[in-house]
């Protein structure tokens, strides 16, 4: 078995474990998120999936577990920083597909 499939299996695994076995020092949302935390990192190392879908499990995970609505989870893909970072990257492609990065 290789590692992205292995990072696949594991990272809801993992998360599972997190769920079903909170500490009484922490509350059961919170071990909810750590668990979720833990199933991205997993697959962000293994590249289970692309990191872009990767990043988009809290958009479907936070309110099917009841931690948050899915508008509080889809608000911070939409602050304006990230808008600045895609114009900043659609310049940035745009340059180097007319090459005006040699001239």
């Amino acid at each position: 078995m290789n590692l992205k499939r292995l990072g696949l299996i594991m990272g809801p695994l993992l998360c599972l474990i997190a769920c079903l076995e909170p500490s009484p020092l922490v509350s059961g949302d919170a071990w909810k998120v750590i668990g979720l935390a833990a199933w991205i990192v997993l697959w962000w190392v293994s590249e289970a999936l692309p990191i872009g879908v990767t990043s988009l499990l809290p958009i479907m995970y936070l309110p099917l577990s009841g931690v948050s609505s899915l508008r509080e989870a889809c608000q911070p893909y939409g602050s304006p920083i990230v808008f600045l970072f895609l114009g900043g990257f659609i310049l940035a492609i745009s340059l180097e597909k007319w090459r005006i990065h040699e001239r």
